[in-house]
């Protein structure tokens, strides 16, 4: 008897907090921002919503960021896709150069590690000598990284970020674009909880907008 008192009380307390979750709204402003006007995509082909998720190396934020959004992959690899991108400028695409330089020598693992260990760099050092040595810890030839940073694809990528950079009009990092619509930054990707919460809710407003055109 007193077992199923208990659980009565349970249920009493948990039913009415999960029925408050079910039917939430966030808010456009608070939560997440809205573009005036769309840009590219809302849903893929696949019927996956494309976010791209821009970064730079050396920052706290974007660390944090990407490890919540990894997190929303792999549980919800059948709802999204995410791009990551550097985020860049004219005349200051270090960062996507060494992105994509990275991605063509040793594949994006490479490339996404120095995102964690840029972090944690020691401030007093130039991050060019960071760089130099954190290539060496890694047993990645310092001449490849070189050759690969000027060569044509990675030239055409950086082009491609810098391009991408400027139309979704990212002006800080972190900064997450979901399904061409809507964005994310620092104030939500700081938490994991917080983030898979309004990624949920933006990837269903998304379907329920694409059906709503269709019909």
């Amino acid at each position: 008897m007193k077992l199923n008192y208990f659980l009565f009380l349970v249920l009493a307390v948990l039913l009415p907090l999960k029925a408050i979750g079910e039917t939430y709204q966030f808010e456009s402003g608070k939560d997440f921002q809205t573009y005036k006007m769309p840009i590219g995509q809302a849903i893929l082909p696949n019927g996956k919503v494309p976010i791209q998720f821009f970064f730079q190396y050396n920052c706290q934020p974007c660390l944090t960021a990407s490890d919540n959004l990894r997190l929303y992959l792999k549980q919800y690899s059948d709802k999204v896709s995410i791009d990551n991108i550097p985020a860049a400028v004219k005349d200051e695409e270090a960062h996507a150069k060494i992105y994509y330089a990275l991605k063509s020598v040793k594949g994006s693992g490479i490339a996404d590690l120095l995102l964690f260990d840029s972090t944690y760099a020691d401030k007093n050092s130039k991050y060019t000598e960071t760089f130099s040595n954190w290539l060496q810890r890694h047993s990645i030839n310092q001449d490849s990284v070189e050759e690969a940073i000027n060569s044509p694809s990675v030239l055409l990528e950086t082009k491609q970020a810098i391009e991408n950079t400027q139309k979704y009009g990212v002006v800080t990092v972190p900064f997450a674009v979901v399904g061409g619509r809507y964005v994310l930054t620092k104030s939500t990707l700081f938490n994991s909880d917080y983030t898979t919460d309004v990624l949920n809710f933006l990837v269903n407003k998304l379907h329920e907008q694409e059906k709503e055109v269709k019909n």
